[in-house]
């Protein structure tokens, strides 16, 4: 019995690193296009700006990039970081998957990966681009969101850790972790604290309110774990948009209602239900226990609070075309995705509870699913095969 379970083990783990190798070969084709191509994507850009002197950049990766530089003098070695960034992000929702699902090896392995590189659904009759025009989240041009998409798993994790040992007491390191790994996803780009900040402080009131005004001093506490990222948040706003012609003397934020939702896109509701199919799906089949689920309730108030500021805020100047309000909804949704994943999951895993109208339900969210997963699968094919992003 002990030997089976080993080579079933061994077979499992087998199964995720080819899975992993294979991901690995896609990507380093992907990023080396760009390289080659500045046209590809945006990685090559983010590189010249990092090691250009005359230029100021506000991402935390910009002193990897100027770091891999000065010990390699090699492109490569910063298409490898990149590459070990998107496993590891690959990696981490596996990670996630397992802690809050109680996932196999390989089941941990493929879904998240499928949560990581999903896309939104294709239907060309809608939408003419697979991640252009819709809020995608598994792009590969942008090194900044797969970044704060790793990150954002474990800042994430951390939050639902000190929501869970709320009552008992703040245990320092979770703290001290999360204020961290914040402020570090925000110095990558800050798109996750500008979802994640909001959605927190109003789950905050809630709770404060609803347990009638207790633990004061508590909630301050949790609260002030935000404060490093809002001061690397400045610093970027003083980098971007002050400071004379070099920072983008013209450039600031406005409201403009559905500037950033028209771009690329001829059918901007339906751009929303094609990238949020699969957490809609998962929505309804937890109707019921939904706002007593903070892993949801966290998902979608960070995803409503980036739909608001996709809507409704735009850059002016020089970046007002660059639809940057758009890594939000990306960055959110795919947390969503995760967490929806999960509660998919332990759904599933009470099948013969169901009744047939959520057995059909629970089929939908695992058909839509594969469905994004596959649209994603393909994405990363055919960006390899048209050498740009523009699919």
């Amino acid at each position: 019995m002990r030997e089976r379970l080993n080579k079933a083990v061994v077979l499992q783990w087998a199964g995720v690193l080819a899975l992993y190798a294979v991901t690995a070969g896609l990507l380093w084709r992907i990023l080396q296009i760009q390289i080659a191509n500045p046209y590809a994507g945006d990685f090559l850009v983010h590189i010249q700006t990092a090691l250009d002197p005359t230029q100021t950049g506000y991402s935390a990766l910009n002193p990897v990039y100027q770091g891999l530089w000065a010990l390699t003098g090699s492109y490569d070695s910063m298409v490898l970081f990149v590459l070990l960034m998107c496993l590891g992000g690959i990696a981490a929702s596996g990670w996630f998957l397992h802690r809050y699902a109680g996932t196999g090896i390989f089941a941990s392995g493929l879904l998240g990966w499928c949560c990581f590189c999903a896309d939104p659904v294709y239907l060309p009759f809608l939408n003419d681009y697979r991640t252009l025009g819709v809020q995608a989240f598994g792009v590969w041009h942008n090194p900044t969101l797969i970044g704060i998409k790793l990150l954002g798993v474990f800042v994430l994790a951390l939050y639902l850790r000190m929501v869970r040992q709320f009552d008992e007491g703040l245990h320092w390191r979770d703290w001290l972790a999360f204020m961290v790994l914040l402020a570090l996803a925000t110095g990558v780009k800050p798109s996750l604290l500008f979802c994640f900040a909001p959605a927190m402080a109003v789950l905050m009131l809630w709770d404060f309110v609803r347990g009638r005004c207790q633990r004061f001093g508590r909630y301050v506490w949790l609260g002030c774990s935000v404060f490093p990222a809002l001061a690397v948040v400045l610093s970027q706003y003083l980098v971007l948009f002050a400071g004379g012609p070099q920072q983008h003397e013209e450039s600031g934020l406005a409201f403009s209602l559905g500037a950033n939702l028209l771009q690329r896109t001829q059918h901007p509701i339906a751009s929303i239900l094609q990238s949020a199919a699969f957490v809609l799906a998962v929505a309804v089949l937890c109707a019921g226990s939904l706002l007593r689920d903070r892993m949801l309730c966290m998902g979608w108030g960070m995803t409503g609070f980036a739909y608001l500021q996709h809507i409704f805020l735009v850059e002016t100047g020089p970046r007002a075309s660059d639809g940057n309000w758009t890594w939000g909804t990306s960055v959110s949704l795919f947390l969503l995705f995760l967490a929806s994943a999960v509660r998919l999951w332990q759904q599933t895993g009470r099948w013969k509870e169901q009744t047939p109208l959520r057995k059909g339900l629970i089929c939908l969210c695992w058909l839509l699913l594969a469905w994004q997963s596959a649209c994603g699968l393909e994405y990363m094919l055919l960006f390899i095969k048209n050498g740009t992003f523009y699919l």
